[in-house]
């Protein structure tokens, strides 16, 4: 297997015109058609307007439940994913006072519980294979867990064993 990895400078997107994409789909009915790793990446890219990272965060954070519906699961994965993106790139401090904000909106989401405690409480590397598992659950491939966890393709297929032994 050869990898060739591509460098994105997301800064160089435009949240505005996505969010504007997004919400266009969203009017239509079309929710097949959202890319939902544009909401995850979403505080990454630029903006037009001038919106900061953390504005964007609380704008991704008020779009997953629109786009994903009834499926809580999927909203607590991709709320899981992006609140380590946000961790990462904006900062506990910030991203707790953002999740505090949103608590209505992220109540079944398990990573609150990280946030909440600056991130003390479980370690990144325990969320990215808690983040696996559930991808691993809803069929997600190798190389795409690895992409988003950081996590290596040998780790992600143990893991995937782990859960089958366990008959998840």
């Amino acid at each position: 297997m050869v990898f060739k990895p591509k460098i994105i400078n997301l800064k160089k997107r435009d949240a505005d015109k996505v969010l504007a994409e997004i919400d266009k789909k969203l009017q239509a009915g079309d929710y097949s058609g959202i890319n939902t790793l544009e909401i995850i990446y979403l505080p990454l890219y630029g903006s037009e307007s001038g919106k900061t990272t953390a504005q964007l965060l609380d704008t991704a954070i008020k779009l997953v439940p629109q786009v994903t519906k009834t499926d809580k699961h999927k909203q607590r994965k991709l709320h899981s994913l992006m609140a380590l993106l946000a961790c990462t790139f904006i900062g506990i401090e910030e991203t707790k006072k953002i999740w505090e904000v949103n608590m209505r909106i992220l109540e079944d989401n398990p990573f609150i519980v990280v946030v909440e405690n600056h991130g003390m409480n479980r370690g990144r590397s325990e969320m990215a294979i808690e983040i696996a598992q559930n991808m691993l659950l809803d069929g997600d491939d190798y190389v795409k867990i690895s992409r988003m966890t950081g996590l290596d393709v040998d780790r992600i297929a143990e893991l995937d064993n782990e859960l089958q032994v366990n008959g998840k």
